[in-house]
């Protein structure tokens, strides 16, 4: 490993900054084709655009340009692969492959393991969640995050309950 107290690589240090900065103005000038600085300058003074529009999810309504509204009761309950299980997705970013839903699972119903490929969040609502082998216990208020590349077990509940779960919206089944 190099030490800057060592004379030599200091000056290799030095002779590469030199070299790097002369290569900076060694390339050939070129002329910016018509009106380039207009666009730049209009860019920088105007307000950032969005370049797609934001599609509104089911049930949303739009009441001023650029926030959209769920009303309590609307929108709609998809049923989910496992039994027991139904999920309304509120939020939804494939460029980031990020997906918020409320997920309400009946008494009894078992989420099937996954490994979590970005951050998970879980805020449980109402009711009770654990993990079946009894690690991870949770009420109402209680909030959970797991990291990337961690690996869920199962999760069931004995009650019911109504979660918010922010994470991938394609994580891997176990």
């Amino acid at each position: 490993m190099l030490s800057f107290d060592e004379p030599l690589s200091e000056a290799e240090l030095l002779a590469f900054e030199e070299t790097a900065a002369r290569l900076a103005f060694a390339a050939p000038l070129e002329k910016p084709c018509g009106g380039l600085r207009a666009k730049l300058l209009r860019q920088i003074q105007e307000p950032a655009q969005a370049s797609v529009p934001h599609k509104l999810l089911n049930g949303f309504t739009e009441p001023v340009t650029g926030f959209h509204l769920l009303k309590s009761g609307e929108g709609k309950w998809r049923q989910h692969d496992a039994a027991g299980i139904q999920y309304k997705v509120l939020s939804y970013d494939p460029a980031s492959d990020a997906v918020t839903s409320l997920v309400r699972m009946e008494p009894g119903a078992k989420y099937p393991r996954h490994r979590h490929s970005k951050e998970e969040q879980c805020w449980v609502l109402e009711g009770d969640v654990r993990q079946v082998d009894h690690s991870i216990s949770m009420r109402a208020g209680d909030f959970f995050r797991a990291m990337p590349g961690t690996d869920h077990d199962s999760i069931t509940t004995d009650e019911g309950c109504l979660l918010i779960i922010i994470g991938a919206a394609h994580d891997e089944r176990l």
